[in-house]
C-alpha cells in the first residue's frame, strides 16, 4: 500500500513537471502581419515624414521561460518584408517623396501566464524594439536628388495570445501599436498572425 501511495505521488508530480514545461524551449515560425511604419526624408534642410499602413511577411526565432507558477517568460528575433510604398506630396517644400519599405527587423520580449488543462492557452504583453529601412527619392520641380537611404528606430508594444493546435505547434495573435519620439507621426495598429514550431 505504501509502495502503491508513493508511486501515485511520483507519477503526479511527473505530470506536475511535464505540464510546467509546456511552453520552455526554443521555437521558429512564418508570420503574416499588417503594421504601421513609417520614414523622414531630408528636402533643402527640412525633415518631412511619410507614413502609412503595409503587409508583411517574415520569420521569428526565440526562446521561452516556463516558471513553476505557469508564468513564461520569452526573447524573440523577428525579420520581416514589407509590400508597400508612401507618397508624400502634400508639403512645405512642394515635392513629391516616395518611401520604399525594405527589410523589417525587430528584438521583442514578451511574458504571459498560461493556463488550460494541458496549458495550451498563454495570453502575454509583448515590447519590441524595431528598426525600419527605406529608400527615398525625392522629386522638386527643378527634378530629383540623390535617392537617400534611412533606418527608423522605434518601439512596438500590446497583447497577444498563443494557443497550442497540436503539442509543438501553436498559433499567435499579436495586437498592439507603436510609439517614437517624432512629434509628426500617428503610431496606427498593428496586427500579426505567427505559426510557431518548437523544438
Amino acid at each position: 500500500m505504501k509502495r502503491n501511495f508513493l508511486f501515485i505521488i511520483l507519477l503526479l508530480t511527473s505530470a506536475q513537471l511535464f505540464a510546467q514545461q509546456e511552453w520552455q524551449g526554443y521555437y521558429a515560425g512564418l508570420d503574416i502581419n499588417r503594421q504601421y511604419m513609417f520614414g523622414e526624408a531630408r528636402v533643402n534642410s527640412r525633415r518631412i515624414v511619410g507614413e502609412g499602413t503595409s503587409w508583411a511577411v517574415g520569420a521569428v526565432i526565440g526562446h521561452n521561460w516556463h516558471s513553476l507558477h505557469n508564468t513564461i517568460f520569452g526573447i524573440e528575433f523577428q525579420i520581416n518584408q514589407p509590400f508597400a510604398d508612401f507618397i508624400n506630396d502634400n508639403n512645405a517644400e512642394d515635392a513629391v517623396i516616395r518611401y520604399s519599405l525594405r527589410q523589417q527587423t525587430a528584438f521583442q520580449i514578451h511574458l504571459g501566464k498560461s493556463f488550460g488543462k494541458v496549458n495550451q492557452n498563454l495570453p502575454l504583453a509583448y515590447f519590441s524594439m524595431t528598426q525600419t529601412r527605406l529608400d527615398i527619392d525625392v522629386t522638386q520641380a527643378q527634378g530629383g536628388g540623390p535617392r537617400q537611404q534611412t533606418e527608423e528606430n522605434f518601439f512596438r508594444y500590446g497583447v497577444g495570445y498563443n494557443y497550442k493546435l497540436f503539442q509543438n505547434l501553436t498559433a499567435r495573435m499579436l495586437i498592439g501599436t507603436s510609439f517614437d519620439l517624432k512629434s509628426n507621426t500617428e503610431n496606427g495598429l498593428d496586427m500579426k498572425l505567427t505559426i510557431v514550431g518548437k523544438f
